[in-house]
């Protein structure tokens, strides 16, 4: 018998299936449905409008209990319904801003979802989108070709082939290619070398699969030139370089400019004459057997050599009488950021035309560069020239100002009288011969000419309203003491229109000019008065005295005198914590890190006076010499053992296992301290010598200094030196620098074959650049011309790449001798 309980739960499940098993007519589910999700989308207060109609009985006491439960737990929920309860009770009113609707926060949801998606797939599918928006039309055209090449499908190729993208090209035993890139670089390919081409818009990359190629690389408009091996990758936007891969690895070497190397040992610069390799054996391979199969690298080096040459002779015939009053400056458009003058020479253009043209007759290499498509954009510029500066007055100066629009470009100069017409017929015949779209207007005795007539009307409209300029009137005080060649560039203006802010380097100029003691060459660096900047650092005259331990031997010298280093520090503070208020807090814990105070220990320990540089090229640690006045010896070396100290006791050195050590002994009278690092092959010594620190990689060069300048025989004492000393910069300059390339280039010629290059680097003589400073400028005068400058450094770098293994361990022997 069943009991009571069960037969309750008996019934309980019946009526439960019973509601289970119910079924409603379509019609009434439908309508239910409706309804419910009317209530669900219906607004906050369409919800509670039902349960708000108890408000008013529940504030009175007079609703059911029921009632009175649901609406307590309503309002502990709803702070819409509370605060109409308040105000029902006599609260004041309390107006809140309207909440985002819940429909937009989907919609930007939904979108952000979406902007995500696309993101994530244009960022896997970066590469094929970078090549499918690469340029139309073949990637390479051979320029020549000979012996056995070959393209797609082993059929032979000849000069004027197109290359197609992905293309595979490959040489076989005797075959040589040169290719030219679309980009205008050129690519010689070495007999036993296959590769592909393949554009990007970020830019081409040579893929090669096995050989050598020699690569000289145009300017890049956008992107970098690529090259890649199964191993290494490099990248570059404008050099000359080569890279070779085997079966050993691949080893890349530079001839100029800089190149990024990226292996599985990581990303690394070389610049010219170094080599980065996959297989470490392949580091001390020579590299002028590497590029001994190359015909363009010697091709480059003799061109170079020839314009070396010549550089001296055009550099004369440069030289003009200096012009004490501008000619067109009154005419200088709105917002002018550059201005460019330039003498009159045409006598000039038609000898230099000579001066070129007769050495591309005596040297097969420098005339192929000479006539080659690439220079007749320069020559036909040098014709043109020398056609049109006779009727022209004695400048031309070139100006960019900026317009609404960006930069409007213009070319101003005084026309002689009586030969406008003239020249307006010359112009428009230049402009027939090249098929250029360049305008100009002449009037009122002056040429205004312009790459678009956009330009040249912003030129003729604001017309002289640059010349009423601070800009204008550094320029105008130029020609007061006379200019010769002259540029000058105000880099603040777009900033100064856009954000009212001021740039700190407020104009930049370049000047030659001719002086009684010869030609001078000029930059002057001008900053915002009261500024923290390296124009105030430099003391307004200084003192060789540091300088006197470098030997006329030196390679590489830079001294000077800057103000008290104390007060430098105490400015330098004060203008960090300026710009960020939390610094002077993390100085001050570097300072308990280490135990000392930087301003009471190290910097008013220093005097003024200092001078770096290499006194000589030495291999593999070149023979540095760094000279330091101290007023406070005793203190900067306690100092120096405070730090060592510091630096080992912290665990990171102790993880690591790169401790100091700092070794103090006495010898020949002098106390000598040598600090080294472990590990590290590379040590610091240096003693005190009459207030100055004189430092070295070894005793023994710090010891020679110290006889240097006690003998009397130093570099500044040389006549050499002071006969290159710019007459501009006063007797006390406050400081210099010296390149003596011809102490690196003569050991250099003995290992070059060519004789036009060995000539050269004979004969390359030093450079002195002078430095003075007046709180707000810098000035650097010199009277070595910037191409003789540019030119030593292409020089140095090129020669060491070529020069011959037996000249290069011989160099070697002769450093190891010197160094003992």
């Amino acid at each position: 018998m069943k009991r009571e309980g069960d037969m309750q739960d008996d019934r309980l499940e019946r009526a439960l299936d019973a509601i289970r098993n119910e079924s409603a007519p379509a019609a009434e589910e439908e309508a239910a449905r409706a309804r419910v999700w009317k209530k669900l989308m219906a607004s906050p207060e369409a919800r509670c409008a039902g349960l708000r109609a108890m408000l008013e009985p529940y504030a009175e006491g007079r609703l059911e209990k029921a009632c009175q439960w649901l609406l307590e737990d309503h309002l502990a929920r709803c702070a819409a319904c509370r605060r109409a309860f308040a105000e029902l009770r006599g609260a004041p009113r309390v107006v809140t801003m309207p909440s985002a609707r819940p429909s937009r926060w989907r919609q930007a949801r939904v979108w952000a979802m979406a902007a995500g998606v696309a993101a994530l797939l244009i960022y896997a599918g970066r590469d094929r989108i970078d090549r499918w928006m690469a340029p139309s039309g073949p990637r390479a055209v051979v320029e020549k070709a000979q012996g056995p090449a070959y393209g797609p499908e082993n059929q032979p190729l000849a000069a004027g082939a197109p290359i197609g993208d992905g293309v595979p090209v490959r040489t076989a035993a005797g075959g040589r290619l040169l290719l030219r890139l679309a980009d205008g670089s050129r690519v010689e390919v070495n007999e036993r070398t296959e590769l592909a081409l393949i554009g990007a818009w970020s830019g081409a990359t040579v893929q090669m699969t096995h050989g050598d190629v020699f690569v000289e690389a145009a300017r890049q408009r956008r992107g970098t030139l690529r090259v890649q091996t199964r191993d290494t990758e490099v990248c570059v936007r404008g050099t000359v370089f080569a890279v070779s891969s085997g079966l050993n690895g691949s080893l890349v070497s530079v001839l100029e400019g800089a190149v990024e190397v990226r292996n599985a040992a990581g990303g690394r610069l070389l610049k010219p004459g170094q080599v980065a390799a996959t297989n470490p054996a392949l580091e001390s391979t020579d590299l002028r057997r590497n590029l001994a199969w190359s015909t363009e690298a010697e091709k480059y080096l003799a061109v170079l050599a020839e314009l070396s040459a010549v550089e001296k002779q055009l550099t004369r015939l440069a030289s003009t009488p200096a012009r004490t009053a501008p000619t067109v400056l009154a005419a200088l458009p709105r917002d002018p950021v550059i201005y460019i003058a330039a003498p009159n020479v045409s006598g000039m253009m038609n000898e230099a035309l000579d001066a070129l043209n007769a050495r591309a007759a005596q040297n097969a290499a420098f005339a192929e560069w000479w006539n080659s498509p690439d220079t007749a954009r320069l020559r036909d510029m040098l014709a043109d020239l020398a056609r049109i500066s006779p009727m022209l007055g004695e400048e031309t100066v070139f100006t960019v100002s900026l317009m609404e629009t960006g930069a409007a470009a213009a070319l101003l100069a005084p026309v002689k009288p009586g030969l406008e017409e003239a020249l307006n017929a010359e112009l428009g015949k230049i402009r027939t011969i090249r098929g250029q779209s360049f305008v100009w207007h002449i009037a009122a005795g002056r040429l205004t000419l312009a790459p678009t007539q956009a330009h040249l009307d912003w030129a003729l409209r604001t017309a002289g309203e640059g010349a009423a300029t601070a800009f204008a009137r550094e320029i105008a005080a130029r020609y007061q003491r006379g200019a010769g060649w002259m540029a000058a560039l105000q880099p603040g203006t777009r900033l100064r229109q856009t954000t009212g802010r001021e740039f700190p380097l407020r104009y930049v100029f370049f000047e030659q000019r001719r002086t009684p003691a010869g030609d001078e060459n000029e930059m002057t660096l001008g900053f915002l008065p009261g500024a923290s900047t390296p124009a105030a650092w430099l003391d307004s005259a200084g003192s060789s005295t540091a300088a006197e331990y470098f030997s006329r031997q030196a390679n590489i010298v830079l001294a000077g005198s800057t103000r008290e280093p104390r007060q430098l520090y105490d400015e330098m503070v004060a203008q960090m914590t300026k710009l960020r208020p939390q610094a002077l807090e993390r100085l001050h814990e570097v300072e308990r890190r280490l135990g000392i105070r930087l301003g009471d220990d190290i910097a008013s320990s220093l005097g003024t006076d200092f001078a770096i540089g290499i006194e000589q090229a030495a291999v593999p640690v070149p023979g540095w010499l760094a000279v330091l006045e101290v007023r406070r010896p005793a203190t900067l070396d306690a100092s120096i053992i405070k730090v060592v100290e510091a630096i080992n006791a912290d665990p990171g050195t102790q993880s690591q296992n790169r401790h100091l050590s700092l070794r103090q002994e006495t010898a020949g009278g002098r106390t000598w301290n040598t600090l080294t690092a472990e590990g590290a092959p590379v040590a610091i010594t240096w003693t005190y010598h009459g207030g100055f620190l004189v430092a070295g990689p070894e005793r023994a060069l710090v010891e020679r200094a110290i006889a240097t300048r006690e003998g009397g025989l130093t570099l500044v004492q040389h006549p050499e030196f002071r006969t290159l000393l710019p007459a501009s910069t006063g007797v006390h300059p406050a400081g210099f620098l010296w390149v003596n390339v011809a102490e690196t280039l003569r050991p250099l010629a003995a290992g070059v074959s060519s004789p036009a290059l060995k000539a050269v680097l004979e004969n390359r003589g030093p450079a002195l650049v002078t430095f003075t400073g007046d709180g707000e400028r810098i000035r650097a005068a010199s009277r070595s011309s910037f191409a003789s400058l540019l030119l030593d450094a292409m020089l140095a770098s090129g020669a060491q790449s070529v020069s011959s293994p037996a000249a290069r361990q011989a160099r070697k022997e002769r450093n190891v001798t010197a160094r003992r």
